[in-house]
């Protein structure tokens, strides 16, 4: 505009100059102009530049930054800044009640950021379509997106999003949800298999923004084209020289280097795509084999559906899968899409894509990244998710988005961590802004941070992530405009439930198979750029392979299976309420002569302070809701669990005991012990441990000849184990097996059996060998969790738990170890009940197998209930 009036007012003023001083040669009149336009034209943009901003211009009073470079106003500082969006919430953060900020940009240029709930209604819903994107935005964009919905403007917009939102209606997306669940679940089996058995911790790295770019761009690619991205190939005689897949290409655009970026930013204002180096020779081959694919496929799927119909008379009515087939059917069939020209259907085809996959990736990055640092969200989020899977195996996405806190964590990370950082727009006349009266060409930045972080909207802890804030929302945090991750009004997110519904079942899977740990190296956050997108996010996971458990590859058990229904409860009095720090899934009973259990204990006690009335020896299994043993094995017979009682306090006294000991004279005496069960006690070792184990090796015998072989070769196997190491294994996954014995699970397994009568032979025991380990692993994950409060205290060499190891081995935190000690809890219990459904099935459904599991369940939930009371497991 100013070269123009310049232009103008040098030829007046030539031809006047001209008319009176006579010069009429044609050099003359020429130099003239182009003195005065030159003149003139210099002159306007000092004013504009450097006069108006500061002096002249109707916003020259709001609140914004002064710390302005004399031409590039704020610019350098925005491309200098940590992320796109963090010179925008300082500015908020200094001017949190202003409704709008102002600042200056290139050449001093005012910009406006909406910064009130108000000015964001006003912008987006009630002048929306009084604002257009800049031309310097539509440059940028249009070589990546091409002339879509997103670059359409005024009633071509309204029509166009007209007939793309029936799409991406309810009806429709309940069509796409097995595609979404199935890819999903492909994306993280295609993870597990892509680590090596027995893999090292880099092995078991996450790189997010790639991994999820990935994903999501074969999710909305099925979801936009109806076909599977790898299976289109590059055409021949195709224009470019280099050979791309989709993923390859969409790699090159989004993640190009700092001259990439700059480029692609330089290019809105001037064009940069003629300079001669690779950065741009890489993105004009990817973008250009882009659109070519798209232009192909539109054509072929057009020529195809036109056969399909004249071949076969199909119904316009059906419903298709994918964006592409919508379009082209509803545009033969003479529907509204007839009306959509070719290079706005690519432009469709490509902003759907780009929008689709980016923000989406860029999301479930951020959400593995707050999993990966806030232990105690994940480990909340894993409950929730394992409760659903026991009530509903195979949930829906409708069950999956009933869930309050999965829901509460993807909102709050698309309000901490919004994917679109900034919105640009231009007014084309003047209006007013939440009071503000807003020049025409005035240009206005939204930036969903802003609102999104407002502490006077949010709280003091607006830059916190809360994922129960989204249950007790209040005040102005109940606004539509206090929530902008899609935008509002007229042109919110056309694909706002896709998206959702996407990033919930990819999450919901991610966090049933694995652990996220820490952030395995520094990152950065790419700026400039057009979302937030963490460069080099890689996030350490736990897998099965790493935790030496299998993979979770099909669903959980829930509380309803055949395993559970055919309980035999005929010594089962009652179950107990569940404790509040108690976590087990499985169900608590008591036997109902627990105190005839009990006594098996006090008889060991006694006999110990029969060899020694000066000490006082502890209570192992003594507890405020009932004996230890009569908790777990609730339907046993009394008399056996009596023994059995006596037998494993006994133990656990000597442990005592021993513990004083060094580690070769504990080893000679266990060595001692065993020797005493098969009949062959040192007659020199009067001590009283030797004499007892004697006595219960005849016991044992007497009560049932058949059956003590068994107890005998599991007291031996764990007499062998315990206190054979004299440090701790140096990995998670070697700790655990090692547990499994050391713990004692082998003599509890064994004489929950022999209490009642089970006895499983060669072949069951096979069958169930995976649901035993499992078990195994529940008990001792269990027995670590709750003794920690405790061995936290004891000296290292004393104290064996998983939670030393974990803070180690992945650098974590102790709370942090302790909340995903806690998740592995609740992971070991879903794969145990898993594994018992199998077990019983490849029995043939045998009643043994059936009293054999529900007796093991029993065990474990008694085992969680009674820890979680125990006096002694109480934190201080």
């Amino acid at each position: 505009m100013d070269a123009l009036v310049a232009a103008g007012l040098a030829v007046v003023e030539t031809a006047i100059y001209v008319q009176q001083h006579g010069i009429y040669m044609r050099y003359s009149a020429a130099w003239t102009i182009w003195s005065c336009f030159f003149a003139q034209y210099l002159a306007f943009k000092f004013y504009r530049t450097f006069l108006y901003p500061q002096y002249f211009s109707p916003l020259r009073k709001l609140p914004g930054p002064t710390d302005n470079h004399a031409f590039f106003g704020q610019t350098i500082n925005l491309l200098r800044a940590k992320t796109p969006t963090s010179l925008y919430l300082k500015w908020m953060q200094e001017h949190p009640d202003a409704h709008c900020i102002r600042y200056l940009s290139m050449a001093n240029k005012e910009v406006l950021v909406t910064n009130s709930l108000e000015s964001h209604k006003d912008l987006l819903q009630t002048h929306c379509y009084s604002f257009k994107k800049p031309d310097s935005l539509r440059r940028m964009l249009r070589e990546i997106a091409g002339d879509g919905i997103f670059m359409l403007e005024g009633e071509r917009h309204k029509s166009q999003r007209k007939i793309i939102a029936g799409f991406f209606s309810p009806k429709r997306l309940r069509l796409l949800e097995p595609t979404l669940q199935s890819m999903a679940q492909r994306a993280v089996h295609s993870l597990e298999r892509s680590i090596p058995a027995g893999g090292s911790k880099e092995e078991v790295i996450l790189n997010c923004t790639e991994v999820f770019s990935n994903v999501t761009l074969d999710i909305i690619g099925a979801a936009t084209l109806g076909v599977e991205l790898g299976s289109i190939a590059q055409a021949d005689g195709s224009s470019s020289t280099d050979i791309f897949t989709f993923h390859e290409a969409y790699n090159a655009i989004f993640t190009q280097g700092w001259t990439g970026r700059a480029l692609t930013w330089a290019n809105g204002f001037f064009p940069t795509r003629w300079i001669p180096v690779r950065a741009n020779r890489r993105f004009i081959a990817a973008t250009s084999w882009i659109t070519e694919a798209l232009t192909r496929t539109a054509r072929d799927r057009h020529h195809a559906e036109l056969q399909n119909i004249r071949v076969n008379d199909q119904s316009q009515d059906a419903l298709y899968h994918d964006l592409l087939t919508y379009l082209v059917r509803d545009g033969i069939a003479g529907g509204p899409a007839k009306d959509i020209k070719k290079n706005e259907l690519l432009g469709h085809l490509l902003q759907v894509m780009v929008a689709g996959h980016e923000t989406s990736a860029m999301t479930l990055s951020w959400l593995v990244y707050i999993m990966a640092t806030n232990q105690h969200i994940q480990t909340t989020l894993r409950a929730e998710i394992s409760e659903l899977l026991r009530e509903t195996p195979s949930p829906t996405f409708g069950d999956i988005n009933k869930l309050v806190y999965l829901n509460g964590i993807v909102m709050e990370t698309l309000r901490v961590y919004s994917p679109a950082t900034t919105i640009h727009r231009q007014a084309e006349a003047e209006m007013v802004i939440d009071g503000v009266v807003v020049p025409k060409g005035t240009a206005i930045d939204m930036v969903p941070s802003v609102v999104m972080r407002n502490p006077h909207i949010w709280g003091d802890d607006a830059d916190e992530v809360d994922p129960t804030r989204w249950t007790r929302l209040v005040g102005d945090q109940q606004s539509p405009y206090a929530f902008e991750a899609f935008s509002n009004g007229p042109r919110i997110c056309i694909g706002r439930s896709f998206a959702l519904c996407e990033i919930k079942i990819i999450l919901f899977e991610m966090i049933r198979n694995f652990w996220f740990v820490e952030v395995a190296e520094p990152f950065i956050i790419e700026n400039p750029s057009l979302t937030l997108r963490p460069a080099g996010l890689k996030i350490s996971r736990l897998t099965s392979s790493s935790l030496g458990f299998r993979s979770n590859k099909t669903p959980f058990l829930n509380r309803g299976s055949p395993v559970l229904s055919a309980r035999a409860i005929n010594t089962i009095e009652t179950v107990f309420d569940l404790a509040p720090r108690c976590i087990t899934s499985f169900p608590v009973s008591i036997h109902k002569e627990a105190h005839v259990i009990s006594e098996g204990a006090l008889d060991a006690r006694a006999n110990f302070q029969h060899f020694d009335s000066g000490k006082e020896f502890r209570s192992h299994s003594a507890g405020p809701q009932g004996n230890f043993f009569a908790i777990c094995w609730p339907g046993s017979n009394v008399r056996r669990a009596k023994l059995a009682a006596e037998i494993i306090e006994t133990l656990w006294i000597y442990d005592d005991v021993a513990e004083t000991l060094p580690h070769g004279s504990a080893l000679r005496g266990h060595a001692n012990l065993r020797n005493c069960l098969i009949g062959k006690r040192d007659e020199t070792g009067q001590d009283v441990v030797s004499e007892l184990f004697d006595n219960f090796r005849s016991r044992i015998t007497r009560m049932d000849s058949k059956g003590a072989p068994a107890i005998i070769n599991a007291l031996q196997s764990y007499l062998d184990t315990y206190d054979s190491r004299d440090a701790l294994p140096p990995t998670l996954k070697e700790y655990i097996e090692f547990r499994i014995l050391n713990v004692g699970f082998g003599i509890m397994e064994t004489f929950m059996q022999w209490t009642m009568g089970i006895c499983l032979d060669e072949t069951q025991a096979a069958v169930s060998r995976d649901f035993y380990l499992s078990a195994g692993r529940v008990m001792a994950l269990t027995n670590d969790l709750y003794s920690w409060a405790v061995e936290r205290k004891e000296s290292a060499d004393r104290s064996w738990n998983a939670v030393p190891i974990m803070m180690k081995q992945y650098r974590m935190e102790e709370d942090d170890a302790v909340a995903i000690l806690k998740g592995l809890v609740v992971y070991h219990e879903q794969q145990t009940r898993r594994l018992g459904l199998e077990a019983w099935e490849n029995s043939g459904r045998s009643q043994k197998m059936t009293r054999y599991i529900e007796a093991m369940e029993l065990m474990l939930g008694g085992n969680c209930f009674w820890s979680s009371t125990c006096p002694r497991y109480a934190p201080a």
